[in-house]
């Protein structure tokens, strides 16, 4: 199974969800925080038993959470959408879960522009520690998963930087 999970509240959802919908093939799912109404959900068209709820008080709990309740939900790969800035196109999307059938030990990672990244995704079973350290949202998250991937000794294929406009 393979699951493209889009981290909300994200400003471009309806292009996101709508690029991910355009993928054959794929679940499109949301992630959200913890104590979020349901119904502002269902207006952009997800069941409510499509959403995963996350939590955590620490950097990274919200990524390394989401992508724990898809994996236990029987997905097989997992793309997470996070920067709010971009809405990536559907060929992305399969470009990722492409890359991740020819490799799936290795990690995939959409670079903007900015220095953070849109996408991240890896095959179950396990959530590799890709968050710890890592300056989530400034100009340094990109980086710093790419060290974090060097030290869980995990490959990494890259997709299309994107603009933020």
């Amino acid at each position: 199974m393979k699951v493209i999970a889009v981290m909300l509240p994200h400003p471009m959802a309806t292009d996101v969800l709508a690029a991910a919908r355009a993928v054959s093939g794929a679940l499109v799912r949301v992630s959200v925080p913890r104590g979020t109404a349901l119904d502002s959900v269902a207006a952009l068209g997800i069941s409510p038993a499509h959403v995963s709820e996350r939590g955590g008080d620490e950097p990274g709990d919200a990524e390394r959470a989401t992508f724990a309740d898809f994996f236990r939900r029987g997905a097989k790969q997992v793309l997470l959408v996070c920067a709010d800035s971009v809405a990536p196109p559907a060929s992305v999307f399969e470009e990722a879960f492409a890359a991740l059938a020819a490799n799936p030990t290795h990690v995939v990672l959409g670079p903007v522009s900015t220095g953070v990244y849109y996408l991240l995704g890896f095959s179950a079973p396990t959530v590799p520690d890709l968050f710890t350290g890592v300056r989530a949202g400034t100009k340094y998250a990109f980086m710093d998963t790419l060290r974090r991937c060097e030290f869980e000794e995990r490959r990494v294929t890259f997709l299309p930087m994107l603009d933020a406009g």
